[in-house]
């Protein structure tokens, strides 16, 4: 156990940690509670990642944007606690497949906080159905963009900005996920954050429609 929370079945586990799914002890509820062990946390860079996602979390808050409950600091993990969603996009179209009608809405559900963080010079770069949430499953009937979450901010200041006033991103470095990162990304080569933004979303609509 952590804190309020009873920790439950495991969901996933990564390079820092894993997710499991926790039980608040007052009432109940349930959250996805992100473990990331101190230990393996051994690079500036990588502290200041967790650093920049829960501070997006904190500060630009939206419907589609995953909830942040809160952050728990103890002596060997920190624990991330935010709501628990039913399945990411990815594994869901694999597994259950999207009408176009569902499709449209997931789109919907994915623009929506994204013109929020752009409106707010804050770009993804690391946009994939992977990480992209649903809170439920999504048929003909119940189809809506509010049930879609996005999530995974760690990328977000992993590129600088050598020239605010025109948002242009230079990187030493393809930060994203191939397949879904745009060209000027592999080259190494200058690139408009939320442009990049689009050409990821470009992808997943690509395959959440044809794929």
């Amino acid at each position: 156990s952590v804190g309020s929370y009873r920790l439950g079945e495991m969901l996933g586990k990564g390079y820092y940690g894993s997710v499991r799914i926790g039980s608040h002890r007052k009432n109940q509820q349930k959250y996805a509670i992100k473990l990331l062990n101190k230990s393996n946390i051994k690079r500036f860079k990588d502290l200041q990642q967790i650093a920049v996602e829960v501070h997006v979390l904190k500060m630009y808050r939206h419907p589609n944007i995953v909830h942040l409950e809160e952050v728990v600091h103890a002596e060997e993990n920190i624990y991330v606690v935010t709501e628990l969603c039913y399945m990411d996009l990815h594994r869901y179209h694999n597994e259950t497949g999207l009408t176009l009608d569902s499709a449209r809405e997931v789109i919907r559900g994915i623009l929506r906080p994204l013109h929020h963080l752009h409106s707010h010079g804050i770009c993804h770069l690391d946009l994939k159905p992977e990480n992209i949430l649903l809170t439920r499953s999504l048929d003909s009937h119940n189809a809506r963009c509010e049930h879609v979450r996005l999530c995974d901010f760690g990328l977000v200041n992993m590129a600088r900005k050598p020239d605010k006033s025109k948002d242009i991103i230079r990187t030493d470095y393809a930060c994203g996920t191939p397949g879904f990162y745009c060209p000027e990304m592999v080259i190494h080569d200058r690139f408009e954050g939320r442009s990049a933004d689009m050409w990821s979303l470009g992808c997943i609509i690509l395959e959440i429609t044809l794929g």
